[in-house]
């Protein structure tokens, strides 16, 4: 019993490898991107959904929202409630996301709120 599950952790680890960036991986959440109907649609015609696994490689894969417009220059901000923007390297501070208490965000999700309910050591 314990050699298969090692082997299962060990294949979805090299699954994973394959999809995603190591930490860090900044990327904007799906539910909280701002872009132009055709643009989207340019990039998302291709893609095939078939589980959630798919969904997250859209919001943090290698050819994720944020890598894809990255490649094509374009330029990426969070803005937060204030009316600031903010470009990735200073995206942690914008308090939007899973930082601080996240008071500037302009949208919430079930993400974001079970964040707040965490204690300050698993944030």
């Amino acid at each position: 019993m314990i050699k298969k599950i090692f082997c299962f952790y060990i294949k979805k680890k090299i699954k994973a490898k394959k999809a995603f960036t190591e930490f860090p991986n900044p990327h904007l959440n799906t539910a909280n991107f701002l872009i132009k109907g055709a643009d989207f649609y340019n990039y998302i015609k291709s893609k095939i959904f078939n589980n959630k696994y798919d969904t997250w490689k859209i919001e943090s894969g290698f050819d994720s929202l944020t890598e894809h417009f990255k490649k094509k220059n374009y330029n990426l901000f969070v803005v937060n409630s204030d009316g600031k923007k903010f470009p990735e390297n200073k995206w942690m501070y914008s308090e939007t996301y899973h930082y601080k208490d996240q008071s500037k965000s302009l949208m919430s999700d079930k993400h974001s709120r079970k964040y707040l309910t965490r204690s300050n050591k698993k944030k």
